[in-house]
């Protein structure tokens, strides 16, 4: 629905839609299929792609995309990786009943996550009867019948009906002609500069397609074509300047993050303060019966909210809330001047953040 909308919006605002793969001639003209198009500026914004496993047997493997048009979900459905991507399908797959498997290289899931958080949610999806199996180098798969053997460098060997590879992304840009005009990048994404502008200047990159360190995110991605839009439009504008970014993970519960990361603070008490607050039993009145529910806060120095880390069906209402709190800084005095409605998890949480402010 999403794409025939957009496409609806860009026919709208007068935008000439091309459909195709497009690759550049020069740095003021591509190519797609037979016909040529000259602009004075382009934006790369083509994504990433998923990375496949190459070992024998790799043709049995599917992506994300190819999941999700599938007509029927498997009855076991086996991921490779344990990533963002695997976790919430793999919760989509338990909450109808299927079998699941879980693979992954190293012995956590949701790395990027903190820990104890992502910890409890593995444990969940083992009571709902997930198979996580950890340490564990994917290294053949065999057809038989209409199954397919899973089997791993460590001895393990899985039958199942569907094989997810979900290991990593990297940017999309083969076929484009990025090195015939010189242009920087690597499977990471494409190097930018604070304008978002390649090495040649009048082609600009957004979203997933960037090598950055900030999120890869649909959000960020609108945030950075917004700006590229006010760049060409006014050439003196400043540098991009990022907010704080939030990010999801939509498991159940949900664990979501924004600012610096629970890990960093924790590595570096010499900089940041940490602060847990398990607000679903301080907050039972309010959290839904939600009896794990916690939050995690990070201050500076300066008792500036910076960070903070959420475990919570209603995660996303608590980051985007924390979220503006960290890109504002509002502290005390700003929201003692605000009035939130009453009784509701808003509440809670600005009631259970103000006196952290105050700690030393």
């Amino acid at each position: 629905m999403m794409p025939a909308a957009l496409e609806g919006l860009f026919s709208q605002f007068g935008f000439d839609l091309i459909h195709g793969s497009a690759e550049f001639v020069d740095k003021n003209t591509v190519k797609v299929g037979d016909e040529t198009y000259s602009a004075k500026h382009f934006v790369i914004g083509t994504g990433q792609t998923y990375i496949p496993l190459d070992i024998p047997g790799k043709e049995y493997f599917h992506d994300s995309r190819e999941f999700l048009d599938l007509d029927e979900i498997p009855n076991h459905v086996t991921f490779v990786g344990a990533g963002i991507i695997s976790m919430e399908f793999a919760f989509l797959c338990l909450a109808l009943g299927k079998q699941v498997d879980i693979f992954n290289v190293t012995n956590a899931a949701l790395e990027m996550y903190p820990q104890e958080y992502a910890g409890k949610i593995v444990e969940k999806m083992k009571t709902q009867g997930a198979n996580f199996v950890f340490g564990a180098h994917v290294s053949e798969i065999e057809k038989k019948g209409d199954k397919y053997i899973l089997k791993t460098a460590e001895g393990e060997a899985i039958e199942t009906d569907y094989i997810l590879v979900a290991v990593g992304r990297k940017a999309n840009v083969d076929g484009m002609g990025l090195d015939k005009l010189g242009i920087e990048y690597s499977d990471r994404g494409i190097v930018v500069d604070d304008h978002l502008r390649t090495n040649v200047k009048n082609i600009y990159a957004s979203g997933d397609v960037i090598d950055k360190k900030i999120p890869k995110l649909t959000p960020t991605a609108e945030f950075e074509s917004n700006y590229i839009a006010m760049d060409i439009m006014n050439p003196l504008n400043g540098k991009i300047d990022y907010p704080a970014v939030p990010n999801l993970v939509f498991t159940l519960p949900r664990i979501a993050q924004t600012g610096i990361g629970v890990s960093e603070a924790e590595a570096h008490p010499e900089l940041y303060r940490v602060e847990k607050a398990p607000i679903g039993q301080t907050m039972a009145w309010l959290n839904k019966n939600q009896p794990d529910e916690h939050i995690t806060f990070i201050f500076d120095k300066k008792n500036n909210l910076v960070g903070a880390a959420v475990f919570s069906d209603q995660a996303g209402e608590y980051i985007d809330l924390l979220t503006i709190i960290i890109d504002r800084k509002l502290g005390v005095k700003e929201l003692s001047w605000m009035i939130f409605s009453f009784p509701t998890q808003t509440y809670g949480l600005i009631s259970t953040l103000m006196p952290l402010f105050l700690k030393k």
